[in-house]
């Protein structure tokens, strides 16, 4: 899945992440039109717990929205089909 470039910098500034995370992160390729993720199932479903609890935690409302904007995606690339 490819992320928007402003997404992928939020969350490599965003909290401590477990390896798993890390794993997803920092194993990211550039494209064109943003950063492509790539990760097993479970490294990715542990991401989008982790951006969850930081759009749930945001102390303001833009950052609740960019968090927000990053399940989205997040949850649209796990669903089949």
């Amino acid at each position: 899945m490819v992320v928007p470039k402003d997404s992928y910098r939020l969350l490599l500034d965003g909290p401590v992440l477990d390896q798993e995370c890390e794993r997803v992160l920092y194993a990211a390729q550039p494209r064109p039109n943003g950063v492509a993720l790539t990760g097993s199932e479970r490294d990715l479903e542990e991401l989008m717990g982790v951006v969850a609890f930081e759009a749930n935690h945001a102390q303001t409302s833009d950052r609740q929205r960019r968090w927000d904007a990053i399940y989205s995606l997040l949850d649209s690339a796990m669903k089949p089909g």
